[in-house]
C-alpha cells in the first residue's frame, strides 16, 4: 500500500468532488478496495485511512489535491477566487506555449519549476495539455517529487 511518508502527509481536496480508494474488507472478509469520495476543502486522509500512492500521484498530477500543512493552512471556503483562477490559467497558458515552442527535455522541464511546488503543479498541467494527457514519465516523476518535497516543508 502507501509508504510511511504518505501516512503522515495530509492533502486538501481542490476539486468539487474527488474520488479515491482505501483498503477494506467485503462481507466475506476478503481484502478489497473501497470507493470513497471527498469534497472540496476536505483534508485527507481521514482517521484510520491510508491513501494509496496511485491516488496521491493522480491527484497531484491533475490538480485534484494539494499537500496540506495544518500549521500554515488558511480556510479555503469554496475554493480560490476567480482572480486567482484566472492568474493561474494565464501562467499555465504561458507554460504551454513555452513547452510547445522550446520543446525542453525532461531535466529542463523539471528545472523550470525552480523547486517551487506551485510552479511544478502548473508545469504538470501544462505538460498534460501539450501531450494530450500523455505526459512524459520523467517529467511526472520529477515534478511530483518537487510538489511532495514542498509539502514537507
Amino acid at each position: 500500500m502507501g509508504d510511511e511518508a504518505n501516512t503522515t502527509q495530509q492533502y486538501r481536496v481542490l476539486y468539487r468532488s474527488w474520488h479515491y480508494y482505501v483498503p477494506g474488507k467485503n462481507p466475506l472478509g476478503e481484502s478489497v478496495l473501497q470507493y470513497k469520495e471527498a469534497r472540496r476543502g476536505q483534508i485527507l486522509p481521514e482517521d484510520g485511512e491510508e491513501l494509496r500512492d496511485e491516488d496521491i500521484k493522480r491527484g497531484l498530477l491533475h490538480g485534484g489535491i494539494e499537500p496540506y500543512n495544518s500549521a500554515s493552512a488558511e480556510d479555503i471556503g469554496d475554493g480560490p477566487d476567480e482572480e486567482e483562477v484566472l492568474e493561474e490559467d494565464e501562467m499555465v497558458n504561458e507554460l504551454v506555449l513555452w513547452l510547445r515552442d522550446a520543446e525542453p527535455n525532461v531535466n529542463d522541464t523539471i528545472e523550470a519549476s525552480e523547486g517551487d511546488p506551485e510552479r511544478a503543479r502548473m508545469l504538470l498541467k501544462a505538460e498534460n495539455i501539450v501531450t494530450g494527457n500523455d505526459p512524459r514519465k520523467g517529467v511526472v516523476q520529477g515534478l511530483t517529487a518537487v510538489i511532495t518535497r514542498g509539502a514537507g516543508e
